[in-house]
């Protein structure tokens, strides 16, 4: 039997990146992701992953990823790190 594998949904931009925007992701951003450790051993654990493939697919993420937040505990801590690798220094450095 073959498996479907789901596709991704087309992402079409709503305006040009707003670098003043802190909830944009900038290459620097993805760097600090990509050399993580913490993220890399979240990323051991293969039910993290699959969740991780059913968001990118989800037609509905923003409420899918709330859903799943509050029923995953270590899904939560993956979405807190991430937000502390990513977005620590750029709010503390908007609160100055």
């Amino acid at each position: 039997m073959i498996a479907l594998v789901p596709t991704r949904k087309e992402i079409t931009p709503i305006g040009a990146p707003d670098e003043e925007d802190p909830s944009r992701l900038m290459p620097n951003d993805l760097e600090k992701l990509m050399y993580s450790k913490e993220i890399h051993e979240f990323l051991e654990y293969p039910q993290l992953r699959e969740i991780i493939k059913k968001l990118d697919c989800s037609k509905t993420p923003e409420k899918d990823l709330d859903l799943i937040r509050s029923q995953d505990s270590v899904f939560d801590d993956f979405t807190k790190k991430l937000v502390e690798i990513t977005f620590k220094e750029k709010l503390e450095a908007n609160k100055k």
